[in-house]
């Protein structure tokens, strides 16, 4: 039963979707005193935030560790203006440790990101003493790169970067960056085999390969996790709850959709847009904040057609690969299997650009490099005593898989719920990801033999899952593809152009992340509480 609000009411913003953006932004707008109201059509707020359970036992599924956490850091200071606190865990300085499968547990066939990047120069040079030079230009780039992420403002203005750019010493090296793709810039720098391998495996995240990916977008992001990383104690439900506002109401399982309104009175006041629900509920807005996909205001959500510019962007825009999750249960604790609190990759035998060609998922289980995130070493709360599973340690095996529905069975992305006899491709689906499992499983088993026989539970999650649970259009996690072309002109901004509408979140200039939508939310608040146009 949701409250009824009087008609006519009116708030300063109404908020669409509830994710972090969503609930950073309505929060911050709420500290800074404006009435605020938070729709979300799912049935609990936290967008990609919200992790499942499964007989007592938690799974994240967009929050795995944020890094760069430390006073003075961009986050750091979002969080402060939002009048919150995480209890933080840290990880290991070996925060991520990369396992070339094949012979054993060698030390030549590990090796760590560590902290400080100091330490994982210096582990490389020794490893590839052939390459000592490049390796010395890549971190110089590095560091080059990441001063100029943090002279960032947001929400970022495509003017303000290239301003930035513009001032530095080393405009012309930027800009060629910026225009560059990750593999044509370590082409340059002579960089390739394994030592390539190494220093590109982050883009696996970003979810494009390093012949289309940004170098300044990757490496940026690559930069990133070197700074202090952590992990929110309580994980993404905590963060929902410490992020909700006793001042901001909030609506859950509701549709909604809105219109301008041209009424002299309203336009005395401020106000923009008419708003109601399925349900028959009805309110008025001066500000509109948008954090889905964009391209869902043009599926029946509003009569306000966007800008053109804005639409001609979002149709050029491409969107990355998709993640296929396994969930695992095990019997005993992690630490009891040897594992540290880190993450793991496990390498496989498809270099950084074949992955992406590959788009078989059973082929991609067994030989794409595997993402590990160890929950319950990052997290002692995700698994409570005395539930149902009997399980003692929980942990996620991610890998690429093209966000299309056609390889999990069938090329509508919603008949796999649809029974056989009606058109669907249920059955396909599920065998599909029987055998995906069953090969994830045993390559994992493979490397960790103490794992044998100690699975409690296991699950796959599709980018199928990606459409049903988070109404993805593109059946990923993520916003648009972070290419060369994205990095500042096809990615929108938080301006649409359209008077008091706005957008926020994984779509939005300049990346999708935690902390980006983080601090788009909290960007976007301030310059409307301010009555500053973000451009």
């Amino acid at each position: 039963m949701h409250p009824i609000f009087p008609r006519n009411q009116v708030f300063d913003a109404v908020v669409f979707g509830s994710g972090l953006a969503g609930l950073s932004c309505s929060r911050r707008l709420a500290v800074r005193g404006k009435k605020v109201i938070v729709l979300e059509k799912a049935k609990e707020l936290g967008g990609h935030l919200l992790p499942f359970e499964r007989g007592g036992v938690v799974f994240e599924v967009g929050l795995h560790y944020i890094a760069d956490t430390h006073p003075g850091s961009h986050f750091s200071a979002a969080v402060a203006k939002l009048n919150v606190e995480f209890e933080q865990i840290f990880l290991d300085n070996e925060f991520e440790t990369l396992v070339f499968e094949g012979g054993g547990r060698s030390a030549k066939e590990q090796i760590s990101y560590s902290r400080p990047t100091t330490r994982f120069i210096a582990d490389l040079k020794f490893r590839f003493p052939q390459f000592t030079l490049s390796i010395e230009r890549y971190f110089q780039t590095l560091e080059l790169v990441w001063g100029l992420a943090r002279q960032l403002k947001f929400p970022v203005a495509v003017k303000d970067v290239l301003a930035t750019f513009w001032k530095s010493e080393h405009k012309l090296l930027l800009a060629r960056l910026a225009t560059q793709t990750l593999g044509e810039y370590l082409d340059e720098l002579g960089i390739f085999g394994q030592l390539r391998e190494i220093l590109v495996v982050h883009h696996l995240l970003i979810g494009v390969p390093p012949s289309k990916v940004s170098a300044l977008t990757h490496m940026t992001v690559q930069r990133y996790y070197f700074e202090a990383a952590s992990f929110v104690r309580g994980g993404g439900r905590a963060m929902i709850e410490a992020l909700k506002h006793v001042d901001v109401d909030y609506l859950v399982g509701v549709d909604a959709q809105f219109e301008r309104v041209f009424d002299v009175e309203f336009a005395r006041q401020g106000i923009r847009y008419r708003v109601w629900t399925g349900d028959g509920q009805e309110f008025y807005a001066k500000s509109i904040v948008w954090t889905p996909d964009p391209r869902l205001l043009a599926a029946g959500n509003t009569t306000v057609s966007l800008p053109s510019l804005v639409r001609e962007k979002m149709r050029r825009a491409e969107a990355p690969h998709a993640l296929v999750v396994g969930y695992f249960a095990t019997r005993k604790p992690l630490q009891d299997y040897g594992f540290s609190n880190r993450n793991y990759w496990l390498m496989g035998n498809l270099d950084s650009e074949q992955c992406y060609l590959e788009s078989d998922p059973q082929q991609l289980a067994q030989s794409a490099p595997l993402y590990l995130s160890m929950g319950s070493l990052r997290d002692p709360d995700a698994v409570q005593s005395g539930h149902k599973l009997a399980a003692k340690g929980v942990f996620q095996a991610m890998f690429l898989c093209p966000p299309e529905s056609a390889p999990w069975g069938g090329s509508d992305a919603d008949a796999y719920r649809v029974p056989e006899s009606k058109g669907g491709f249920g059955r396909a689906y599920r065998m599909t990801k029987e055998q995906v499992l069953k090969t994830l499983t045993q390559r994992i088993v493979t490397q960790w033999p103490q794992l044998q026989g100690e699975l409690q539970w296991t699950e796959l999650g599709t980018p199928l899952t990606h459409r049903r649970y988070l109404n993805s259009l593109t059946l990923n996690g993520y916003g648009y593809a972070a290419t060369v072309s994205d990095l500042l002109w096809k990615r929108p901004g938080a301006w649409t152009g359209e008077d008091g509408l706005y957008l926020c979140g994984a779509h939005v200039r300049p990346s999708h992340g935690i902390v980006t939508a983080l601090l788009n939310g909290v960007g976007l608040a301030d310059c409307l509480a301010t009555c500053e146009t973000p451009t």
